[in-house]
């Protein structure tokens, strides 16, 4: 039996205690390193907290380069109502119930909408910053939907025919309509606009014939419309002034033999297609663009424990803004979010603003933020 010696206990407490910092010494400086690391990432983005109305977080839907936000807050009467946000005036209510659908902003603060009337009707509706509101007519929102506003007030949506087919339609004021369903169609509906007066839309032929089209009411050479090519009409987002339409597609081979990868992708009339960036996951997904062609995206991550354990250790959803220069860029870091918590983009301006509300794991909505460009950190 080997004898121990009190020298050789002093030495291997010794080696013990060296060990013991060299382990604690090598955990303080990963942890500094990444501490710093994280300080020296580059902060693209202030965030402003848009204030509360009636104790309830302000919803926004839209905004306007003019970072002019419209949405909704909870009126004294506990109902919802239309309202705008500004730097200058704050959350002003505009006098407006709303009913359901969506709402939109043109850069001239033009408000397009469905409202709710004191009987209790849906009605569409155009209100202007000097004229106030207006009903749009002929065809109420009883009879269709709106969807997008353009420069100069037209609004784009749809409309139910009298035959009861729904077919996509354009307000050039709030008594004039424009038919835009494409010849053949059994039904279709007009989902956005650009200040050129592209509008982007989609369609039916029947249940197994379905398509995006593409209307240019500015081009006296154009035939009406184009059908946009693709299988899906939900691969396509949206529409900017520049003519180009965001999408999602398979990417041809880059290599041989090599399997193609879904990339983001621009697509235009008159050009080839524009493969932007692989999108990494079948959970990824663009959502904005504006005319800078900087795209919204975003990615669903799933750790190894939310396979086994999905209630504990539940999918996390990251937003990223796609730049052409800088790249990808996280917008969850210039947020302060909670473990759970999720940012839900409403909308992306021109200006490279986006905003959006945080919610909480279970949907709640805790605050609304304007994320806004730190011009020095965007020099091209």
């Amino acid at each position: 039996m080997e004898h121990v010696t009190p020298d050789h206990k002093d030495a291997r407490r010794r080696r013990l205690r060296c060990l013991v910092v060299v382990f604690c010494v090598v955990g303080l400086a990963t942890v500094s390193a990444v501490f710093l690391l994280r300080l020296a990432e580059p902060r693209f983005y202030r965030a402003v907290i848009l204030p509360s109305y009636g104790g309830q977080p302000f919803r926004p839907f839209a905004m306007n380069d003019r970072n002019q936000i419209v949405g909704l807050v909870t009126t004294r009467r506990g109902g919802l109502g239309v309202a705008l946000w500004d730097r200058e005036q704050g959350i002003r209510e505009l006098g407006i119930g709303f009913s359901e659908g969506t709402l939109a902003i043109n850069n001239a603060g033009q408000i397009g909408g469905e409202m709710c009337d004191p009987n209790g009707k849906t009605l569409g509706f155009l209100w202007d910053p000097n004229a106030g509101m207006s009903q749009i007519g002929p065809a109420g929102v009883d009879e269709g939907r709106l969807f997008a506003i353009g420069d100069g007030g037209r609004i784009v949506g749809a409309y139910k025919t009298d035959s009861g087919s729904v077919h996509a339609c354009m307000w050039e004021d709030t008594g004039r309509m424009r038919d835009l369903n494409p010849p053949g169609a059994s039904c279709s509906a007009a989902d956005h606009i650009n200040s050129s007066g592209q509008v982007l839309g989609h369609f039916d032929h029947n249940t197994s014939d379905r398509g995006l089209c593409l209307w240019d009411l500015a081009d006296p050479n154009f035939t009406d419309w184009m059908s946009v090519p693709g299988e899906s009409t939900g691969l396509y987002r949206d529409l900017n002034n520049g003519g180009y339409v965001l999408g999602e597609g398979l990417c041809p081979e880059e290599r041989p033999g090599a399997w193609p990868r879904r990339y983001a992708m621009l697509w235009h009339r008159d050009k080839d297609p524009t493969w932007l960036f692989p999108l990494v996951n079948l959970d990824a997904h663009v959502a904005y663009l504006n005319d800078a062609n900087q795209v919204v995206y975003y990615e669903t991550h799933r750790s190894t424990l939310s396979k086994w354990f999905p209630r504990r250790f539940p999918p996390c959803t990251r937003l990223f803004l796609w730049d052409p220069t800088h790249g990808s860029i996280s917008l969850d870091k210039c947020l302060k979010l909670g473990g759970r918590d999720y940012f839900a983009v409403c909308d992306l301006n021109n200006e490279g603003c986006i905003v959006g509300v945080v919610e909480s794991g279970k949907g709640v909505r805790k605050r609304a933020v304007l994320l806004e460009p730190i011009a020095g950190k965007w020099r091209r």
